[in-house]
């Protein structure tokens, strides 16, 4: 196998030539130098050619050697060796050219060094009209080609092994200023201070565009490499600072002290295992692949597993942690989980390290290990972390959109992944100076992007004024895009935590549960970006916004709602599960002291939307259903506006005291029933967001049949057992509390 950047030479005897790489570069005014640069064990060979149209005049080669990452000019007597007639002329060594067939060529043997990665830099020198003139490249003071690692290939991106210790290294940066390479070993192992060597690369054979590259031999012991990206004058180019920083594109990532960073613990990649390491995985690996589930069909319990000091370095404890509560969700009805903790946020495809820095294999073990499980894994992805590692002003220009695109394409490709979750979403829609752009190029590119093309995208914006035009139509999406449903949390709360005389619009409640047709459905007039349809299924519906607290902790303690917080969680939780859209519910919105109670109620919830999605959820906003509303009396609709304010306070016992109590009792509570096109198969939910008891009339069932209770979240009991408990026409709901009901035969 060929290593890339280089030719291996013939290996006849120990002074043959072990690898061979030819250079060509074009000085400023269009001279062309080759520069072939021959390694053997003990010594480098450099020959320089030159053809100039004028071959008469004398030249000469003024050079010197660069020096690891620090770009130190190397130059000494003892280097007047390399060849004969070298002469040391102040911070240079200067050969006279010799002419052969035409060219001018000069041989340079010089000795192997302590340090396996320098520059050789260079100006051949010549006379023109009696004054001495330098060549240069356009856009260098000097010509220089590496010395100990080679050019490598632009693709692709981070770190790869070729073959044995052979690496290729890629990185973006499109600053003027060449970036550094780090190489060291995380541990010394009691041997002493651990090895470290940091080259720097060169700017005319290890760049193609804003992509640096390079491949070369690690050195022994090294098991871990960071990057320096220097940090430029927005207007002169010249580098004002750098910082070490792990490899985007790395695959694992590891927390240590390294060599020149004092007591700093950094976080640096770490090179890519050999063969027979962490790879016990493959051939299972290679029959598995994303499950493809349908989105109508799915139900995601979201949790987020970050250490709460910020720490992700560990003993693969996450991992762990995801596949111990996949075994114990078996047969609940999740079929997906949405997971924050896996990947680095310190780098843009690392996952998370763990002690022996197989974390990557740790996640090939975990994703193979749900999908056996037919589990879903959606990974969550921060845009202002994502902006942060990119280093770029925003997510919309050419370096980040490059930076994303590859590095999503890589998690889908190498962890098979299912879906993808973008956290601060309103990042993905900002260009210059924070200006909300209508049409962002990064999510349109997402959208089209033929390797993303069956994953699942859902964007979760915190803030809907930040998104084109105030968030009206929610998140630019091109039909494409599933997104959270912030209004749909943001209104069903609103039913049961507002004040009882306060005004609750039952229009936006309806609005919820059957989908949020004001966002998701198609409108007439309009850009395909934002106006284009998607079916109800492309929203996610929660109890509490992924942004903010467990809905325990939104309600506030020793309030008079707090006695009802279980209550109108399960309510919350009712109607995502009976509304159309996809139900997220986040751990944290279940209690983990009644944790076996609770898992009980939820997989009642998910194995009644499983037998009725055919009722439930429907494939668009236009396809025919029997919907019906109700309110207090199921023979009248809600009462969907609020009636005008009385002029005058009722006196205390007035007769008309009790029937505006009623009336205010109806103006919080709302029905809504399913039925088949047959009418022997029905689903009736309702929703009280009054503080007192409401007595419900129930819509009269077919005949033979009755109305079979299954969830009460007043009456979580109820549904804690195996019978069936049937409801009375006439059903007494508790306080902020819901019923979720079908039609059986007894």
């Amino acid at each position: 196998m060929r290593l890339p950047g280089f030719t291996a030479g013939r290996r006849a005897t120990a002074s043959a030539v072990e690898r061979r790489h030819a250079y060509q570069l074009v000085g400023s005014r269009n001279e062309v130098v080759r520069v072939c640069v021959e390694e053997t064990q003990a010594s480098m060979a450099v020959t320089v050619r030159l053809r100039k149209s004028n071959s008469s005049g004398e030249m000469s080669l003024r050079w010197w050697i660069l020096g690891g990452a620090s770009g130190e000019v190397e130059v000494s007597q003892g280097m007047t060796g390399a060849c004969e007639a070298t002469k040391l002329a102040g911070n240079a060594l200067v050969t006279p050219f010799s002419l052969e067939g035409g060219e001018f060529v000069v041989t340079l043997v010089l000795p192997r060094s302590e340090e396996p990665f320098s520059r050789f830099g260079f100006n051949p020198t010549y006379v023109h009209s009696g004054r001495p003139v330098l060549s240069r490249p356009r856009d260098h003071s000097f010509f220089g080609v590496p010395l100990g690692f080679y050019p490598g290939t632009p693709f692709p991106l981070g770190a790869h092994r070729v073959e044995g210790d052979w690496f290729n290294f890629t990185l973006l940066s499109d600053g003027p200023v060449a970036p550094k390479l780090h190489l060291f070993e995380t541990t010394s192992g009691g041997k002493g201070e651990p090895c470290a060597y940091e080259l720097e690369l060169d700017p005319t054979v290890n760049r193609t565009g804003g992509v640096w590259h390079c491949a070369l031999r690690v050195p022994g012991g090294v098991d871990a490499y960071a990057l320096s990206l220097p940090e430029t004058h927005p207007v002169h180019g010249y580098k004002v600072d750098e910082e070490m920083v792990a490899d985007p594109f790395g695959d694992d990532v590891a927390h240590t002290k390294v060599p020149s960073g004092g007591e700093k613990i950094c976080t640096v990649s770490l090179l890519p295992r050999g063969e027979g390491q962490g790879e016990d995985i493959e051939e299972e690996w290679e029959e598995d692949g994303p499950l493809h589930h349908t989105l109508s069909k799915t139900v995601v319990l979201e949790m987020d597993l970050r250490r709460e000091d910020g720490d992700q370095d560990g003993d693969g404890g996450v991992f762990e942690a995801v596949e111990t509560a996949a075994v114990g969700l078996e047969d609940s009805g999740v079929t997906a989980l949405a997971v924050r903790g896996l990947l680095s946020e310190e780098t843009l495809t690392s996952v998370t390290s763990v002690a022996n820095g197989l974390g990557s294999s740790a996640m090939k073990r975990l994703v193979a290990s749900l999908h056996r499980m037919d589990l879903e894994l959606f990974v969550q992805l921060d845009c202002l972390k994502l902006q942060s590692v990119a280093k770029a002003p925003h997510l919309n220009e050419g370096k980040a959109i490059q930076s994303l695109k590859e590095s999503l394409r890589f998690l889908v490709t190498e962890y098979h992944l299912d879906g993808i979750f973008f956290l601060h979403a309103e990042k993905l829609t900002h260009g210059d100076s924070g200006v909300v752009l209508d049409r962002p190029p990064i999510v349109e590119d997402l959208c089209n992007d033929p390797v993303l093309q069956s994953t699942k995208m859902v964007a979760v914006p915190f803030g809907s004024h930040l998104l084109p035009r105030e968030g009206v139509r929610g998140f630019p999406h091109w039909g494409r895009w599933a997104e959270m449903n912030s209004r749909f949390v943001t209104d069903m709360q609103d039913l049961f935590l507002q004040d009882d005389r306060s005004k609750v619009d039952l229009t936006k409640v309806s609005m919820r549960l059957t989908g949020s047709a004001d966002l998701f459905q198609r409108w007439e007039n309009g850009s395909y970006h934002l106006f284009a349809e998607r079916p109800p299924c492309y929203g996610l519906n929660s109890v509490s916004s992924m942004d903010g607290l467990p809905f325990s902790q939104q309600v506030e303690q020793g309030s008079k709602k707090a006695k009802f917080s279980d209550s109108i969680r399960w309510a919350l939780i009712t109607a995502a599960f009976a509304s159309q859209g996809v139900p997220l519910i986040r751990l944290l919105d279940l209690s983990n002291e009644n944790w076996a109670e609770e898992l009980a109620v939820f997989s009642k919830l998910a194995s009644f939307r499983e037998c009725y999605s055919d009722l439930i959820q429907q494939p668009s906003f236009d396809a025919p259903r029997d919907l019906r509303w109700h309110g207090v009396d199921a023979l009248a609709e809600p009462k969907w506006e609020m009636p005008p304010p009385a002029p005058l306070e009722l006196p205390v016992g007035s007769p008309l005291e009790e029937p505006l109590a009623c009336q205010v009792g109806e103006l919080r509570y709302i029905g809504m029933s399913f039925w088949s096109e047959s009418k022997l198969d029905a689903v009736y939910a309702g929703f009280n967001g009054n503080d007192t008891d409401v007595l419900v009339t129930l819509p009269e069932p077919q005949l033979g049949h009755r109305w079979v209770v299954v969830l009460d979240s007043g009456r979580l009991e109820l549904s804690l057992t195996n019978e069936s408990t049937a409801a009375s026409p006439e059903y007494l709901m508790k306080p902020k509390s819901s019923i979720l009901l079908v039609m059986q035969r007894p």
